[in-house]
């Protein structure tokens, strides 16, 4: 399809994180929405602007439908988020996107994503070793910078993230909402989500649950320390005019 990408279409939205929070999910609704169109190679996550850049906008061009195909257009790359240079390369090509973002309560999107990791085989630290006092100090103090662990707490500082997308994109342009919503009342987050794209709000049939990972113990001391480790940063997340992300252990 590289042969024909000048004449296809750039993506008039974009579900930019949060990793493990129910976007696999969102994608998936809303590919199955009447007037949202399945980009023709059936790629969920494209990695375009955070590891493929230098490829260039026509390699990303071929991912999405002919030009003259009627309705919208999108893909959900999770990683953008947290990636330092991507909000300025997607302002560059396509600044009048709409940014799609679902957070987490962040203390169970980073034990979530440890357990992704173990399930892989990339993780053999228990959960305290993972989350120790020591670690979590070492990323206040800005030592530790590369690592699972670092991984697992950076991503959840969306405070950090999004700061760094609202330099180069409108408020207006965002919409951030819940993944506690999306896995209670997906119909209602769902028609929200609709609204924010300007298409018709459509009945879904089944909200089944994409890319699940199971059940996991959690250690009652790990989730303390996490939740005192982001108070900070989901009152600094709020600042940035979130107040209605309010996850009740961090008030």
């Amino acid at each position: 399809m590289l042969a024909t990408a000048k004449w296809r279409r750039l993506p008039e939205f974009l579900i930019i994180g949060a990793q493990k929070s129910g976007t696999t999910s969102l994608f998936h609704y809303l590919t199955e929405h009447q007037t949202v169109l399945k980009n023709p190679l059936r790629h969920k996550e494209i990695y375009f602007f955070n590891k493929k850049y230098e490829k260039g906008i026509q390699y990303y061009r071929h991912y999405f439908p002919l030009k003259w195909s009627r309705g919208e257009v999108g893909e959900a790359t999770t990683t953008y988020l947290h990636d330092d240079h991507t909000a300025l390369r997607v302002h560059a090509h396509i600044p009048d996107v709409k940014l799609i973002v679902i957070l987490r309560d962040p203390c169970e999107r980073a034990i979530s994503h440890y357990y992704h990791q173990v399930v892989r085989g990339r993780e053999t630290r228990s959960l305290e070793e993972a989350f120790s006092a020591s670690i979590l100090h070492r990323y206040e103090a800005g030592i530790q910078k590369d690592g699972w662990s670092y991984g697992y707490l950076f991503n959840g500082d969306y405070g950090r993230h999004l700061e760094e997308w609202l330099k180069y994109f409108d408020r207006a342009q965002l919409y951030v909402g819940k993944a506690e919503n999306m896995f209670s009342e997906p119909q209602l987050e769902f028609d929200r989500i609709c609204d924010f794209l300007e298409i018709e709000r459509q009945q879904m049939d089944c909200f089944s649950v994409q890319n699940q990972g199971g059940k996991k113990a959690h250690d009652p001391e790990v989730v303390l320390r996490l939740r005192e480790f982001y108070q900070p940063k989901v009152m600094h997340l709020k600042s940035l005019g979130l107040e209605d992300l309010d996850w009740e252990y961090y008030e």
